[in-house]
C-alpha cells in the first residue's frame, strides 16, 4: 500500500513538474494556476486604464495648468506642473512593459494549465 501512494506520489509530480505534498491533486494545482491567471487578467485591464488615466491627466494639466485630480491650479512657476508631467509620464511610460511582463505570466500560468489537464 505504501508503495502504490510513492507511485500515485511520483506520477503526480511528474504530471505537474515540480514537487508536490502527498494530498496536492492535481486539479487543485489547476485551480490554483487559473485563479492566478485571471487575477493577472485583471491587472491587465487595469494597466491598460492607468494608461488611459494617466495620458488623460497629462492633457488636462498642460491644458488647464493645475491637477487634473483636485482641480488645484500649480504654482506660478513651470517648476511644479513639470515635476506633475515628468512623474506622470513615467509612470505611463512604464505601462506597456508592465503590460507585456503580465500576459506573459498570464499566458505562461494558462499554457500549465492545459499542459497539466493533458496529463490528467
Amino acid at each position: 500500500v505504501a508503495e502504490e501512494k510513492r507511485r500515485e506520489h511520483r506520477k503526480r509530480e511528474d504530471q505537474v513538474g515540480e514537487p508536490v505534498s502527498q494530498e496536492t491533486k492535481v486539479e487543485d494545482l489547476v485551480l490554483q494556476k487559473e485563479e492566478k491567471a485571471k487575477k493577472i487578467g485583471d491587472r491587465i485591464v487595469m494597466i491598460g486604464a492607468y494608461d488611459k488615466v494617466f495620458s488623460t491627466y497629462i492633457d488636462n494639466a498642460s491644458e488647464t495648468r493645475a491637477c487634473p485630480a483636485c482641480k488645484r491650479p500649480f504654482s506660478e512657476g513651470h517648476e511644479e506642473l513639470d515635476e506633475f508631467l515628468c512623474r506622470t509620464r513615467e509612470s505611463r511610460d512604464q505601462c506597456p512593459e508592465k503590460l507585456e511582463n503580465a500576459k506573459r505570466i498570464r499566458d505562461e500560468l494558462l499554457a500549465e494549465v492545459d499542459a497539466l489537464r493533458a496529463k490528467a
